[in-house]
């Protein structure tokens, strides 16, 4: 029965029986019993042999009972030896039972054969070793061969990615770098395909790319560029303590290797990375140090290669800039701000690649002139951006997220010049992109969902519309409780931001416990922001004191009242000269106390001060651009006290 040319299958039954199936279907039963007895016929040979001796030796009458004990030993060895080579036949079998022999080798069947047969030398001697070196020798000249053809097409692959990026089809790209990165399962290739997976925010896929990519590396090189990506994702996600680990370890492991251009340039985007995970944590000295570091390299990279580097130092520049606009030191951006803008224009007017960032910077430069008062400069920075915004290459993702910022920002600038139409208008086209932006990808989109829904329920509050501005500011809450946002002093100013500005919806219905609720959980966070970065803070924990102080004040408690002002009045002094939005706010804030000593405390020499210190803080060489008409509430106060406004200027050395 084992002289069949092929066996297919064969399967231990419950019974212990052996079912061998050939080629042709045909079943043979053999008691696998008899299997194990052929294999283990040696050992029950010598387990005979053993026995008869004991009892030979036994029945002598002086016989030697070290001999017998020695047989003893011998016997049990035996025995269990049997035992164990059952049982390792038994496994064998069954583990045949789980594959299909029908596409094993020329050997492989005809060492299966020997086996069922109880020839274990005959089986081992069919798998000849001469004959598998060779095979093994042929197999790799042909996984060289087929290795080779994957590279070739998963670069062909590569390629036509790039090509419909060109043609703006991004989700066939990254079908493509998919395909190439399965095919061929590289550290390179996976990271090519977590590029693309990034470029159309599918974070899911690249957070598996990143992973497979850990699983192939094979050196320090690999693993640190991994890394860096991995902290990439992860800030972009606002996962800042996870980055900060892998962003860490990506550091050390690139500064044991050898310095090169390549690695430098890395070397300076790890360090704009941490840059960015310690200025969320609201360690803003800590950040400036780790983006000069960055700023440093680049411009002696630029020394060694200018046409391969400018883009980075240009980036560098833009990057620097924007943490001093964000601490208050406009003064200090605008320098910076210029040199990028000369290197992004020449790279645009010779590649339309550059135009996404020339208008991400135009958009930047915006938002430094609103900040000092040079509203005319922003609206035209603003509409430069947007105008960039109609070219082709605006149709990635990131680029419409761009648009959406753009005209958040115009809106929030209109809203400031109090043009409420041309702010609703504007902020509504910022809406409408970030809402296509958060159905597409709620997890990289919701923080700027909630920017809009907060500055355009502004609008709301200010046309009187306030159920749909509490709607909308709930909205934020609760998209921010849905993600689980990680705790950071970005994400915690974001709530505070939310809490105050509810806080003033609840005051104007008079709802004053409602009220009072959310601006002291706004003023506990600001506090705490404050005492680590007061530069950043402290203007913001003025306004929710000064919220407060109105609360109090409607409640009847003017003496509390009074406190809060003082305290709020107090804070906002000392940024009345860093920029325009601080001075207006201080303006507004010491016309409203001066109102409150006039009508609650009957204090006139305190009111009047108040309003003068008001209108002579509008003496700021650097805020020229700040009306006199924006203390127009301050005249009616001096008037209700009897005084002729122009008498009043007069006075304080001031003309009407």
């Amino acid at each position: 029965m084992f002289d069949k040319p092929q066996i297919n299958n064969l399967f231990v039954d419950g019974s212990y029986n052996l079912i061998i199936q050939d080629a042709k279907g045909t079943v043979t039963v053999q008691p696998l019993s008899d299997l194990v007895d052929k294999l283990t016929e040696s050992h029950t040979r010598r387990i005979s042999d053993l026995e008869i001796a004991i009892h030979d030796k036994s029945t002598i009458n002086e016989y030697n009972l070290k001999e017998i004990n020695d047989l003893r030993k011998q016997l049990e060895k035996e025995i269990d030896e049997k035992a164990a080579l059952t049982i390792k036949v038994e496994n064998l079998l069954k583990s045949l039972s789980k594959q299909d022999l029908s596409e094993a080798s020329e050997a492989h069947q005809a060492s299966v054969k020997h086996l069922i047969q109880g020839n274990i030398e005959g089986a081992i001697a069919a798998i000849e070793d001469s004959a598998m070196d060779g095979m093994i020798a042929d197999l790799g000249e042909r996984e060289n061969e087929l290795d080779a053809q994957k590279k070739q097409v998963s670069e062909a692959l590569f390629f036509k990615s790039q090509l419909l990026v060109i043609n703006n089809d991004f989700d066939g790209a990254l079908v493509n770098a998919l395909k190439a990165a399965k095919l061929r399962p590289t550290v390179k290739n996976f990271l090519n395909a977590n590029n693309l997976s990034y470029l159309v925010e599918d974070f899911k896929t690249c957070q598996n790319l990143i992973e497979k990519a850990l699983e192939v590396s094979e050196n320090d090189g690999d693993l640190s560029q991994i890394l860096y990506e991995k902290s990439t994702l992860l800030l972009r996600m606002g996962n800042y303590g996870s980055a900060k680990i892998a962003l860490e370890k990506a550091i050390v492991l690139h500064s044991a290797m050898a310095p090169s251009n390549q690695r430098l340039d890395i070397f300076s985007q790890q360090y704009a990375a941490f840059a960015k995970i310690e200025r969320a944590n609201n360690n803003q000295e800590k950040a400036l140090e780790f983006l000069q570091r960055a700023l440093n390299i680049q411009k002696d990279l630029v020394k060694l290669d200018p046409e391969k580097h400018r883009p980075g130092l240009a980036s560098a520049l833009q990057t620097m800039a924007k943490h001093y606009v964000d601490n208050n030191r406009p003064d200090l951006a605008d320098p910076l701000y210029k040199e990028s803008l000369a290197i992004f224009l020449t790279l645009a007017s010779e590649s339309k690649v550059f135009l996404v960032s020339l208008a991400h910077l135009y958009h930047e430069m915006g938002v430094t002139s609103r900040h000092m008062g040079y509203f005319e400069d922003a609206k035209s920075y603003y509409n430069t951006a947007i105008d960039l915004s109609q070219d082709s290459s605006f149709h990635t993702l990131s680029a419409r997220s761009l648009l959406g910022n753009i005209w958040n920002s115009l809106g929030t600038l209109y809203l400031h010049c109090n043009h409420l139409e041309s702010a609703d208008e504007a902020l509504n086209k910022s809406l409408e992109i970030r809402r296509e932006r958060m159905a597409d990808n709620p997890e990289a989109n919701w923080g700027s969902l909630i920017e809009s829904l907060n500055t355009v329920s502004v609008i709301q509050k200010e046309r009187g519309k306030l159920d749909l501005a509490e709607k909308n500011w709930l909205e934020s809450l609760s998209i921010i409780d849905q993600y689980q946002v990680e705790d950071s002093p970005l994400s915690s100013n974001t709530i505070a931001r939310i809490k105050h500005n509810l806080a003033g919806v609840y005051l104007q219905w008079k709802n004053y416990p409602e009220a009072k609720r959310c601006i002291i959980d706004s003023i506990d966070t600001r506090r705490k922001l404050a005492s680590k970065t007061p530069v950043v803070f402290e203007p913001l924990l003025a306004r929710s004191l000064a919220t407060l102080g109105e609360i109090t004040e409607g409640s009847g408690d003017n003496e509390n009242a009074k406190s809060h002002y003082l305290e709020a009045l107090a804070l906002q002094r000392n940024y009345a000269s860093s920029n325009r939005d601080d001075l207006t706010h201080f303006i507004h804030m010491a016309i409203r106390v001066a109102e409150f000593y006039q009508l609650k405390l009957n204090d006139k020499p305190r009111s009047l001060d108040l309003v003068a210190e008001a209108v002579t803080s509008l003496n700021t060489p650097s805020l020229a651009s700040v009306k006199l008409s924006d203390i127009g509430k301050g005249r009616e106060i001096v008037e209700r006290w009897d005084i002729e406004w122009s008498d009043f200027l007069n006075r304080l050395g001031l003309h009407s």
